[in-house]
Parts: C-alpha cells; sequence; structure tokens
C-alpha cells in the first residue's frame, strides 16, 4: 500500500512535459508561417486600396486643374509621414502640386511590396504615371533602388 501513495504523487512527468512542448513547437511551426502570409497580404490590400484613392483623387484633379498627360510623378513620405511630391516628368507647376499634396494628404505609406523596380523589396513611395491617352497608372516602390530595376525585376503592368 504504500507504494502506490508513492506512484500517486501529484505533478507531471518530465515525459509529459516534453511531449506537451513538442506539441506546441508543432503548432508554432505551422500558425507563424501563416500568421505571416496574411500579415502581408492585408499589407497589401491595404496598398492597393490607396493606389485606388490616389488613382480617383487623379482622375478628379485633371478635371479640375489640367495635370497635362505624359506626366510621373512620386509621392514619397518623410520620417515623420509627411507627404511630399517629387519628379514631374512634364513639370507640375506649383499651384497643382501644393492642391495635390493637399487632396493627397489622407494617404498612408506604402506597407506592403513594390510592385514596381525592384519586386519583393518593402515599398516606401507611390509613382503616379499620367500617360497621353489619360490612362493613370499607380505603383509602389522602394525609392532607395533610385528608380533602377533590379536585374530582371522590371514591371510588366501586370
Amino acid at each position: 500500500m504504500r507504494k502506490n501513495k508513492r506512484l500517486s504523487k501529484n505533478g507531471f512527468s518530465l515525459i509529459e512535459l516534453i511531449i506537451v512542448l513538442a506539441v506546441m513547437a508543432i503548432i508554432a511551426l505551422i500558425a507563424i508561417p501563416n500568421f505571416t502570409a496574411v500579415r502581408d497580404s492585408s499589407r497589401n490590400k491595404a496598398d492597393k486600396q490607396s493606389m485606388e484613392v490616389i488613382k480617383r483623387i487623379m482622375l478628379v484633379s485633371q478635371i479640375e486643374m489640367d495635370l497635362g498627360t505624359n506626366t510621373c510623378f512620386d509621392i514619397r513620405f518623410d520620417e515623420n509621414d509627411k507627404l511630399t511630391l517629387s519628379g514631374g516628368g512634364a513639370g507640375l507647376t506649383q499651384e497643382q502640386n501644393d492642391y495635390l499634396e493637399g487632396q493627397l494628404e489622407e494617404v498612408k505609406r506604402p506597407q506592403g511590396m513594390s510592385t514596381l523596380y525592384t519586386l519583393g523589396k518593402r515599398a516606401d513611395s507611390y509613382r503616379v504615371d499620367i500617360y497621353h491617352n489619360g490612362d493613370i497608372e499607380i505603383n509602389t516602390y522602394d525609392s532607395k533602388s533610385n528608380g533602377k530595376p533590379d536585374e530582371g525585376n522590371e514591371y510588366n503592368g501586370e
């Protein structure tokens, strides 16, 4: 009888604890990559929404203030997330620049991956292209790439 009392002590054995830890590690190995993929996907979707907002603003701005065609400019953000416009292939007037900065001030910094130049890198700026036929294309890119595509990573518009 004394032996039975000794075997029925409270607590878990070392083997039971190791099994529980192994199961938790397996669950973590499955869950963490899925969480990362979901987070990246949501960032890219947020960027697509921002690009649609920018496109709508550009369409309205094209009607209200003729921005011209064959124009391109960048929407960049400083360390305080203040938006600035730079570039401008055909050149924006100061009035157009101020107007657009006011209209775009609610646009958030890109969070997802670049869709232009350096694919697979984290984007930090938007690129706005207004073509001669009036089409407007918005992309995200990494401004640290200085607009130079990585070898084989040119954006093909898809």
